[in-house]
């Protein structure tokens, strides 16, 4: 599910009165190897229906507890039901493959893009340089003599 639907989800349920439990998930179902294709990587041997049974039952002899549900998520996968959250008048802005598609692109752009987001970082001493230094030129209205009027601290 899309970041964005995840927060106009949350305000959907906060605002309106629709008690119970709700599935919230995007629309459209795809396969761990659609997402694997969508997002350009490649894909880890995965074990087939009958091995998550061998492989479980080995760990489970280690002592390792693997709850009837988990055995069953990872050999049959999951799909959910989410009619009922959009039958409140939730709208989903993007499609489980809209959403893989978007994080392909940031997984893509995002080693480019490190660093360029830089946001503004207030600095006390540069606003008194601007201020007050005589080596700044105001030419704005309310100026007597090349100083700013003292009613306008800024000079604007």
């Amino acid at each position: 599910m899309h970041e964005y639907d995840v927060v106009h989800a949350l305000e959907h349920a906060a605002f309106r009165v629709a008690p119970g439990v709700y599935n919230v998930a995007a629309d459209g179902v795809l396969a761990l190897s659609e997402v694997i294709d969508l997002v350009g990587k490649m894909p880890l041997p995965v074990l087939p229906p009958w091995g998550t049974g061998l492989a479980t039952g080995s760990l489970r002899r280690l002592g390792f507890r693997i709850p009837v549900e988990v055995v069953n998520q990872l050999r049959f996968g999951r799909g959910v039901d989410n009619r009922l959250f959009k039958a409140t008048g939730f709208d989903y802005g993007y499609t489980t493959r809209e959403t893989v598609i978007k994080l392909s692109e940031h997984l893509r752009l995002a080693p480019v893009m490190r660093g360029t987001e830089h946001e503004y970082t207030y600095e006390r001493e540069v606003e008194e340089f601007l201020r007050w230094s005589p080596n700044v030129r105001r030419e704005h209205p309310g100026e007597r003599g090349g100083v700013a009027d003292d009613s306008d601290p800024m000079g604007i």
